[in-house]
């Protein structure tokens, strides 16, 4: 299940519930449910788990819908040169490390 949300009001825009005898990805859902969700109200934070971490996801947060992504590094513990995108890159130098 994928979630288009405004956490403060209490709003949910879009809601994507996938059934299918394969396991499926959730990163498939991310697109379409953050750039409709963005059409009805504009995006100033969006939060995802680590599933959704990619490069062309943090892209699409950062720069077309210019809002602060908070999108989790799969692999905390690999070493930054390691990692592949310059957005994941300062993800990853944001979060603390455990």
């Amino acid at each position: 299940m994928s979630v288009g949300a405004d956490v403060l009001e209490q709003i949910i825009y879009r809601i994507k519930i996938r059934r299918s005898p394969h396991a499926r990805h959730d990163n498939i859902d991310f697109k379409p449910i953050i750039t409709r969700t963005s059409e009805i109200k504009p995006i100033s934070v969006a939060v995802a788990d680590k599933g959704i971490d990619n490069e062309e996801n943090q892209a699409l947060v950062l720069e077309h819908l210019i809002a602060y992504s908070v999108i989790h590094s799969r692999n905390m513990y690999v070493p930054i040169w390691m990692i592949h995108g310059n957005y994941r890159k300062q993800m990853t130098r944001g979060y603390a490390r455990l």
